[in-house]
């Protein structure tokens, strides 16, 4: 069976017209398989794909930004606490003026709902996110392919 006769004219068959059609849109070869994650450790260099995984692998004991997430809007509540406890914190907030009851009012609110940002080492700010005492509310909100690939690398090494 010819399969130039049930194609459309836009879409090649590679010249005889047995073979499998193809659009071109992508390569007819599949890709090679093998261990991606071997690139990290490569003497050549690393890959943009994987750079920042290897970053975040040397600078475990380097503080940065954290974005956390509170739920049910208590990340005021959150901030508060970890301010007290001497950690660097930024909560992005706006006033606006509300009519309540007739009457106009000053409120405070969270320009982000839910989230607020905090500085400081990953163990440091796992205290306060792993603590269900004080704050089983609060966690990091973060990608989960991304601490996935972080736990492949560290297995590899």
């Amino acid at each position: 069976m010819k399969i130039e006769e049930f194609t459309l004219f836009s879409v090649s068959t590679n010249g005889d017209g047995e073979k499998t059609p193809s659009t071109r849109l992508t390569p007819n070869a599949l890709p090679e398989r093998g261990n991606s994650y071997a690139v990290v450790e490569s003497s050549t260099g690393v890959s943009t794909r994987y750079a920042r995984f290897k970053k975040a692998l040397e600078q475990e004991t380097v503080p940065q930004w954290y974005v956390l997430r509170a739920t049910y809007g208590r990340e005021k509540k959150a901030y508060d606490y970890l301010v007290a406890k001497g950690v660097t914190a930024f909560y992005p907030t706006m006033n606006i003026v509300k009519v309540i009851k007739g009457k106009r009012k000053k409120v405070r609110i969270s320009c982000l709902p839910n989230i607020f940002f905090a500085y400081g080492t990953e163990e440091c700010i796992k205290t306060f996110v792993y603590d269900n005492v004080n704050l089983p509310f609060l966690r990091f909100y973060y990608e989960h392919i991304q601490l996935y690939q972080i736990a492949k690398l560290k297995a590899l090494k």
